[in-house]
């Protein structure tokens, strides 16, 4: 998502189909890689432009993908 995040931004930000990004997950504490880009989405996801487009959830488990799911089916 990230390689590009001029597009990426035009793409949320487009007025006549706005995009919303829910970004949930978390490292594993010896993945740099991964560290590492989720701090990159945080930082973009902080930008003036985009700031109420993109949601990151820390520390995303279990318990919190089973809260998920289960509001998206009792609608």
């Amino acid at each position: 998502m990230l390689n590009d995040p001029a597009q990426l931004s035009r793409l949320l930000n487009d007025p006549e189909q706005p995009l919303q990004i829910v970004v949930a997950g978390k490292a594993h504490p010896a993945d740099e890689g991964g560290k590492a880009l989720i701090q990159q989405m945080v930082q973009f996801a902080d930008s003036t432009d985009v700031r109420r487009r993109i949601v990151f959830l820390p520390d995303y488990d279990m318990a919190m993908a089973h809260a998920w799911c289960r509001a998206a089916t009792s609608g």
